[in-house]
């Protein structure tokens, strides 16, 4: 069953969100566990088991093995329940899950955890448990040869959790291995020895994740990337931006407060004139204008009919989940759970009884042709809906340009946008 969850919530998700991998891999063999932050509810867990391509057992609080259909899933995988005081329960029951860890590392495993404990909507990581330190510390203390336990670090960054379509940034770490070292370490003081793996794997989660000081800051940063340009992806740019606002937050709190409300108020003429950092630069000639207007006209009047159609055909379904959604009125950081797990439960059905109806009333072969391309035509309605509101955006963009005051706030910005890039570049310098 382990292998049909995966498949099915993995698609999903990869529908949901479109993810982008950053680097580095889980060891395909041997004892290996997985931590990470947790950010967004059990859309975490899938998309590590999408990227892990081996299988994983997680640890999950208790809880959730009672729940409907998800105590399902979680059974499916194979998961291991922790009994947490906060839910409850006798935390002397973690023993048997200890020694279900240290068996399944023994035999070269794999396992997740999150360490914060707990999935949450704060734009910096939490302060970790020792538990993940202590199961694989645990387990080469337990075993009667060296296993060499490898803890990976993965790093996930969601642009926009809750909204279809958006990006997911994956980046997994190099792995701490546990040694000799830490094995006579652990051996001498194992609390001691718990507490400086945390720390180890709480730095290593750090360097892969976006760690903000409140999410206000999240929109200047992304701003201060696009005017910044270096050869990392941007993701990692971003990364490397918020690690270096906190350091300079101490150092040389003024100027950075100087520069970010620079940034604010560039940010705001940008968006009173419809423009961005990169449509300052681009010529807006005849021909670029007519073929764009063409370009446009041409997909608008193809794709419409193909967008209806995806359109009326998941219509009930897709106004189930957002009643359903709006219903429940989950946390932040579960509103993508819960609109990915409504999807598998209200559109596997509505798509077959669609099938169904269509071989019934018309023929097979047409619906096998309905059966592949209802899907394609309900993905390509979103794409159609974002292209002609980008055009629109674009459209605006080319008329400011255009205009003489347009013209003249343009260069305007052009200049400021340079001198931010060159208080950028020497920040950067001064970090190192």
């Amino acid at each position: 069953m382990y292998a049909f969850v995966a498949r099915v919530f993995g698609q999903a998700a990869d529908i949901f969100y479109r993810r982008r991998m950053l680097g580095g891999a889980v060891p395909r063999q041997g004892p290996t566990v997985i931590v990470s932050n947790h950010p967004n509810g059990l859309i975490d867990p899938v998309l590590i088991m999408r990227i892990a391509r081996r299988t994983v057992r997680f640890l999950a609080k208790a809880p959730m093995f009672g729940m409907p259909v998800i105590g399902r899933l979680t059974k499916w995988v194979r998961a291991l329940p922790v009994y947490r005081a906060q839910d409850g329960h006798d935390t002397s029951a973690n023993a048997d899950m200890f020694r279900a860890v240290y068996a399944a590392l023994a035999d070269g495993d794999c396992i997740c955890l999150f360490p914060e404990g707990v999935s949450h909507n704060e734009p910096a990581l939490q302060p970790l448990k020792t538990g993940a330190a202590r199961m694989a510390l645990g387990a080469e203390a337990a075993a009667d040869r060296p296993l060499g336990v490898q803890i990976v670090p993965v790093g996930l960054y969601y642009r926009d959790k809750s909204a279809f379509h958006s990006e997911v940034a994956i980046r997994i770490g190099e792995p701490i291995v546990l040694d000799d070292g830490w094995r006579a370490r652990h051996a001498e003081d194992p609390r001691a020895a718990a507490r400086s793996l945390t720390e180890a794997i709480d730095e290593a989660i750090r360097r892969i994740t976006v760690n903000l000081d409140a999410w206000d800051d999240l929109p200047v940063l992304e701003l201060a990337a696009r005017i910044w340009h270096d050869e990392r992806d941007p993701v990692e740019r971003l990364r490397a931006m918020a690690d270096a606002q906190r350091t300079f937050l101490t150092t040389r709190p003024r100027r950075i407060e100087a520069l970010r409300n620079r940034l604010l108020a560039f940010g705001d003429d940008l968006e009173a004139l419809g423009l961005t950092p990169e449509a300052l630069d681009r010529p807006v000639g005849d021909g670029r204008r007519a073929r764009y207007v063409l370009r446009n006209l041409v997909a608008a009047v193809l794709g419409l009919p193909v967008a209806l159609i995806g359109a009326v055909a998941y219509f009930a379904p897709y106004q189930l989940i957002r009643l359903l959604v709006r219903l429940i009125d989950p946390e932040e950081d579960i509103i993508a759970t819960a609109k990915v797990l409504a999807a598998v439960l209200f559109f596997v059905p509505w798509h077959i009884a669609l099938v169904t109806a269509t071989a019934l009333c018309i023929g097979p072969g047409t619906a096998f042709v309905a059966s592949v391309g209802l899907p394609l035509c309900a993905l390509y309605t979103h794409h159609f809906i974002e292209g002609r509101i980008a055009a629109l955006r674009r459209a605006r963009m080319a008329w400011t340009l255009l205009r003489g005051q347009g013209r003249e706030a343009s260069a305007a910005l052009r200049a400021e946008r340079e001198a931010l890039r060159v208080e950028l570049d020497a920040l950067a310098a001064e970090y190192g």
